[in-house]
């Protein structure tokens, strides 16, 4: 019986130790210039425009040298450096302002959050997820949007301002757009993803295959 209630409180204190929230350190790191945002390795991205560049990185302090945000000609990247096996309860978090970054790639489990409005009216902004990586964002103002989800990603986009939109959902990927005001909207979901786009445009060229859905009731065209 003690040694029952031994091991008990040996397994009670195991679970203890997991639920605990981890140290966590912030370190800044150099930036002069972010364009693009390329998210790997379950790393969480928060972007929010602003006129100054900063990077700032909160992760478990036990693997705080192992942490790698690189920026190298304006692209940042995430990544290790050696092995860092992560509990179910850390997390790292880079947070990034700068003017104007119009291009993010997600995979392997990262995340990209555009927090508040992204307003860039004469460019382009290109999305890019696979890998059960997710991008969300509140609203995008530019001249075109090009969004690509794969591999079971997910990306929802609550408004959009824009001349094209052009979005595409495979391998059972989720992807919504909401909020459209277009010119152009051209949408295809394929291999048992989903594609839900809502707002208003003056055409649409949408299609599906290979038990795709796509919901498009929404989205109102003048011709």
């Amino acid at each position: 019986m003690k040694k029952y209630i031994f091991t008990l409180l040996l397994f009670s204190s195991a679970l203890t130790m997991l639920a605990a929230k981890p140290e966590m350190v912030k370190f800044k790191v150099p930036a002069q210039t972010v364009t693009s945002i390329e998210a790997n390795k379950a790393f969480k991205v928060v972007y929010t425009q602003s006129p100054n560049t900063s990077v700032t990185v909160i992760a478990p302090k036990r693997i705080k040298d192992k942490v790698k945000v690189r920026i190298k000609e304006g692209k940042l990247t995430t990544g290790f450096s050696g092995s860092a096996n992560m509990t179910s309860n850390e997390s790292i978090t880079v947070i990034v302002t700068a003017p104007a970054v119009n291009d993010f790639e997600a995979n392997s489990a990262a995340s990209i959050t555009i927090k508040g409005a992204l307003s860039l009216p004469s460019s382009e902004v290109d999305i890019e997820l696979s890998s059960a990586a997710s991008f969300t964002a509140d609203a995008i103002n530019c001249a075109k949007l090009e969004i690509d989800c794969s591999s079971a990603s997910s990306a929802t986009i609550a408004s959009c301002n824009t001349k094209t939109v052009e979005a595409e959902s495979s391998s059972a990927a989720s992807l919504t757009v909401k909020g459209i005001n277009a010119t152009t909207v051209k949408g295809n979901s394929s291999s048992a993803a989903s594609l839900t786009l809502s707002g208003s445009c003056i055409t649409a060229r949408l299609s599906k295959s290979s038990m795709g859905s796509l919901s498009s009731s929404g989205l109102k065209t003048k011709k």
